[in-house]
């Protein structure tokens, strides 16, 4: 699914689909689209996460006893979240962007009824001013609680090495002139 365009997957979903006799609403179509495109993406940043989880604590987790289920909750799980919480977050700020393609197909969302506002005022600089405004108001928060997410995971995953300082070598006198 990550390979097919939204736009396409919507308009299969909402103009082809009736043809096989499965009509779907504008909405449901949408949401539908974006769950089909979006999970796939979400699911592969689930499936990074586990991996970033070093094989070592699977096995601690059982050599301590834990069944696979209670390794993945109690050990795995709460490491996985911290690895993928950033990149989950972008998913779903692109998730929020991708949601108006759905005005293509009727879903009345932040993009159409600006469109709609648009035609009646004769204003498309201001309306789709705001409308930018308000993606950015909901999205450049939510990259910036991505970016400090990642900034922390990373920070706490490859600690810096420290230099090291060379020894001294004590300063050796000038042969006294005789």
């Amino acid at each position: 699914m990550r390979a097919i365009p939204l736009l396409i997957v919507l308009y299969v979903l909402y103009f082809v689909l009736p043809g096989f006799g499965l009509t779907l609403s504008p909405f449901l179509a949408g949401t539908l689209g974006l769950v089909l495109v979006h999970g796939a993406y979400l699911a592969e940043v689930l499936r990074a996460g586990m991996q970033a989880v070093e094989q070592g604590q699977w096995e601690a987790a059982r050599a301590v006893g834990l069944s696979r289920l209670l390794s993945l909750r109690l050990v795995v799980i709460p490491q996985a979240v911290r690895h993928m919480s950033g990149p989950l977050i972008v998913a779903l700020i692109c998730v929020l962007k991708d949601s108006s393609v759905c005005a293509l197909i009727g879903v009345n969302e932040l993009t159409l009824t600006s469109r709609a506002i648009m035609s009646e005022s004769f204003m498309p600089l201001h309306v789709f001013l705001l409308a930018g405004l308000f993606y950015l108001a909901l999205g450049w928060p939510a990259s910036l609680l991505a970016r400090a997410i990642e900034r922390r995971t990373n920070n706490h995953r490859c600690p810096q090495p420290q230099r090291l300082r060379a020894p001294r070598r004590r300063a050796r006198l000038a042969p006294l002139a005789r």
